[in-house]
């Protein structure tokens, strides 16, 4: 059920998840949500997802899309931080992303694993 508190949560969504309640009331809401709900949501959020995934709080709902999304949703994560994999690894709300990515898809494993060698040797920044 769509309340008008979420209208106006969904109207600033990014901004919403950077906030305790905001990301609390969107966590909720996408854990219960229809899948049109849930497609809103993640919409709104992928494009500013690695800006989420290292905020106090943001990072949660980005936990949420994670652990509750569509394959697509979590593959589309995924590519949106392939390239940051050892920028999240080292920030301290990034991680946390990072280690539920790796819950849910341990092909990931591999690649960040991959990813994070090349980096310690300078192959890759």
């Amino acid at each position: 059920m769509i309340t008008h508190l979420f209208i106006e949560v969904m109207q600033r969504i990014v901004e919403n998840c950077q906030d305790q309640n905001g990301s609390r009331m969107i966590q909720q809401h996408f854990e219960t949500a229809s899948s049109e709900d849930r497609d809103l949501i993640f919409e709104k959020v992928l494009p500013e997802s690695l800006k989420l995934a290292k905020n106090v709080f943001g990072n949660y709902v980005i936990q949420k899309i994670l652990e509750k999304g569509t394959q697509e949703q979590k593959h589309e994560l995924f590519k949106t931080f392939e390239e940051e994999i050892y920028n999240l690894t080292i920030d301290v709300y990034g991680c946390r992303v990072i280690q539920k990515a790796l819950e849910v898809n341990h092909s990931l494993i591999r690649k960040a694993s991959y990813h994070v060698f090349l980096i310690t040797l300078g192959i890759q920044k």
